[in-house]
């Protein structure tokens, strides 16, 4: 997805959980996810899912 270390070397982001390789995108699961976290963000996953 993105890289880990910025353009000086430093550490940008940490990547906690490793979910595998996948053919295709996982956008259910990045839904899912992101209502997990952002409850009240329920407009913009209606707006991801097509409704």
């Amino acid at each position: 997805m993105l890289h880990h270390l910025d353009r000086s070397g430093r550490v940008h982001i940490e990547y906690i959980a490793d979910y595998g390789t996948r053919a295709d995108f996982p956008i259910d699961e990045v839904i899912e996810a992101f209502r997990r976290v952002y409850p009240h963000m329920d407009l913009l996953t209606a707006r991801l899912e097509g409704a």
